[in-house]
């Protein structure tokens, strides 16, 4: 089964978490710590130790990190915008959806395999979506990052007036599409016509306005 996953992001703060300043590396290794350590990052150690980052301050009695699991070093290579090998990319994601998920202002996933997704467009094409509006367009976009999509896997984004444009174009077609599809489509249409509230609550946080970034993994 695949999954289409989109967040509610800035694309400039998706692109700062790769070669990021201290402040944000801070925020996102406790991020890493609280997702695939389970617990707070403990201080800073004094001398070299120290200077690793506080994920690699790990006691003695500490249990050992579970396979399939991220490594610190994984962490490490994203803040830093280093490359990251073919092995270690499903961890590196695995990483970046924890960041996406705590620090985008709202999330949506559509668990459909390529052709239903592609069937959801025809069926929402059918129902009178202009086709600057459809799904694909909504990662039509080049991200920028330096980290590379898994095999059979796809990233994009589009900009927030674009977000809008296409909820509302989406909201006026609901009418029209068949049945069995309409949940779906009512849903997505009710995410991406949420961006102009979660603009407000942006604005009201000193963040800029969300784009949406768009991950599909095939399966």
């Amino acid at each position: 089964m695949g999954e289409l996953r989109m967040y509610a992001i800035c694309i400039d703060e998706v692109r700062d978490m790769f070669g990021a300043t201290p402040a944000i590396a801070g925020t996102l290794r406790q991020i890493a710590s609280e997702t695939f350590r389970g617990a707070p990052v403990p201080p800073r150690a004094p001398g070299m130790l120290g200077k690793l980052g506080p994920l690699f301050a790990r006691a003695p009695e500490a249990p050992l990190v579970p396979h399939g699991t991220p490594l610190p070093s994984d962490v490490e290579n994203l803040l830093a915008g280093r490359f990251v090998a073919p092995e270690r990319l499903g961890l590196a994601w695995q990483v970046v959806d924890a960041w996406l998920g705590r620090r985008s202002l709202a999330r949506h996933v559509l668990h459909r395999t390529p052709r239903e997704v592609d069937q959801l467009e025809f069926e929402l094409t059918r129902a009178g979506l202009p086709s600057q509006f459809g799904i694909g367009k909504l990662q039509a976009l080049d991200a920028q990052i330096p980290l590379r999509p898994l095999p059979g896997m796809s990233v994009g984004y589009c900009k927030h007036a674009h977000v809008l444009a296409s909820g509302r174009a989406l909201q006026a077609v609901l009418p029209d599409v068949l049945p069995h599809s309409h949940q779906r489509a009512a849903a997505l249409a009710d995410f991406l016509t949420s961006f102009e509230t979660l603009a407000g609550a942006a604005r009201a946080n000193g963040r800029p306005l969300p784009d949406l970034f768009v991950t599909f993994d095939r399966g």
